[in-house]
């Protein structure tokens, strides 16, 4: 997709061909320096699921040189959302981002001012499911962070005796 400023161009149509003067014209008013500053409100490929990030919502460049070309390249991920209590499954996308500014010279050959959207669909698919933990998933967390403290705790009894001991200097056994 291709956002660039510009003039009309039914002013420059004479019939269905386009004269030199015109063509010239026409060269002349791509190359004025335009102000490509922009907002992007909302970019989405798909519905909305919990959890989603879109990285370019309410996002907002300004680009104060006036032969600037701006570009986004977008990766588009299929992305199936699987919901726990309703079981049914969204088809949806989401995508990655890479922006880049670059001068564009006049006559250089090399692109013209505006806003470029570059995006491909990824081969690859995203799952989610809603989950939910059960019961024996808790008992056995607890377990171990009451096992962990128990040990812990231990380390540092043995710690504290040892360095008693060696404080004293006395032995066990006298």
């Amino acid at each position: 997709m291709h956002i660039a400023p510009g003039a009309s161009l039914d002013s420059l149509a004479e019939g269905d061909q386009y004269d030199a003067e015109s063509f010239a014209s026409l060269l002349q008013q791509t190359y004025t320096e335009y102000n490509v500053t922009h907002t992007i409100n909302k970019l989405r490929f798909g519905n909305s699921y919990p959890g989603s990030v879109n990285q370019l919502d309410g996002v907002s460049r300004s680009v104060v040189d006036g032969f600037a070309m701006y570009q986004y390249y977008l990766q588009v991920v299929p992305t199936e959302y699987n919901f726990l209590k309703s079981r049914r499954k969204l088809q949806t996308n989401q995508f990655a981002v890479t922006e880049h500014k670059r001068h564009v010279n006049p006559g250089s050959g090399r692109g013209l001012p505006g806003l470029y959207f570059y995006y491909e669909v990824s081969p690859l698919h995203v799952k989610y499911e809603e989950t939910r933990r059960g019961w024996l998933k808790l008992i056995t967390s607890v377990a171990c962070v009451c096992g962990g403290v128990f040990a812990f705790m231990q380390m540092i009894d043995g710690f504290m005796f040892n360095s008693d001991l060696l404080g004293t200097g006395s032995k066990l056994g006298n």
